[in-house]
C-alpha cells in the first residue's frame, strides 16, 4: 500500500457483490479515532447510527497531544530514488489549520432530520439543528404534558370514548425527545472535539 487514501470498498466482483465499508486503514488500526462508537444495546435504549450517546474517545480528552495535528508526507528521494515511506513533521499544522478553516467555509448540507438542502458553516448548520430540534422538543413537551394530564384525569374512560391511542402518542414524544437529545449530543461532541484540537495545538 503507498497511498494515504485507502479505503475497503468489499468484494464487489463477488455473485452477490458485498458493499465495503469505505473504511480506510487507519480505521482498522485504531488511528486518529476520536468517537466512541455507538451500537445497538441489550437494554434497547440506543440504535446503531444514533448521536443520543455519541462521546469522544476519553484518552483524548485526557490528553490531547495524541491527537495529529499535521498530515502524513511522502519521504523525499534518496539520492534520487524514489522512497516509499511516509513521514510527519513535529511542526506541521496542516490538518488543524484545515479544521479551523471549516467553521468559516459554506457547505451543501442534503436535507434530513426536518431541515432541507441548505449551504451553511458547520456552526451555522449546527445552530439550525439545535433551532429546529429545540421547536419539535418544546411541542413534543407541550403534547406530553397535555396527554399526560388528560389521562390523569379520565384514565381509561377518555381512550373508550375518543378513540385517542396515548400509548402511541407517547410513544411519538418520547421518539421526538430522543432526537432532541442526539442533536444536542453532537453539538455537544463536535465543541468538545475542537476544544481538545486547539489545546493540543497550544499544547
Amino acid at each position: 500500500m503507498d497511498s494515504l487514501d485507502s479505503q475497503q470498498v468489499g468484494f464487489p466482483n463477488a455473485n452477490p457483490p458485498v458493499s465495503g465499508t469505505n473504511r480506510n486503514f487507519s480505521y482498522y488500526f485504531g488511528l486518529n479515532n476520536f468517537f466512541n462508537e455507538n451500537g445497538v444495546t441489550d437494554t434497547g435504549d440506543t440504535t446503531a447510527a444514533s448521536a443520543i450517546n455519541m462521546s469522544m474517545q476519553s484518552r483524548l480528552l485526557q490528553n490531547p497531544n495524541l491527537i495529529s495535528l499535521g498530515q502524513l508526507t511522502q519521504s523525499p528521494p534518496d539520492n534520487g530514488v524514489p522512497q516509499y515511506t511516509y513521514e510527519h513533521s513535529p511542526s506541521a499544522n496542516d490538518v488543524i489549520t484545515r479544521l479551523a478553516a471549516l467553521g468559516s467555509t459554506g457547505i451543501n448540507f442534503t436535507a434530513a432530520g426536518g431541515l432541507g438542502n441548505i449551504t451553511s458553516t458547520l456552526n451555522g448548520y449546527a445552530g439550525q439543528i439545535l433551532s429546529v430540534a429545540a421547536s419539535k422538543a418544546s411541542n413534543a413537551d407541550s403534547t406530553f404534558n397535555s396527554v399526560n394530564t388528560i389521562m390523569t384525569g379520565l384514565n381509561q374512560q377518555l381512550t373508550a370514548s375518543s378513540g385517542v391511542d396515548l400509548d402511541k402518542e407517547l410513544a411519538n414524544t418520547i421518539i421526538i425527545q430522543n432526537a432532541y437529545s442526539a442533536s444536542a449530543r453532537v453539538i455537544t461532541v463536535a465543541n468538545s472535539l475542537f476544544n481538545t484540537l486547539i489545546s493540543a495545538f497550544q499544547g
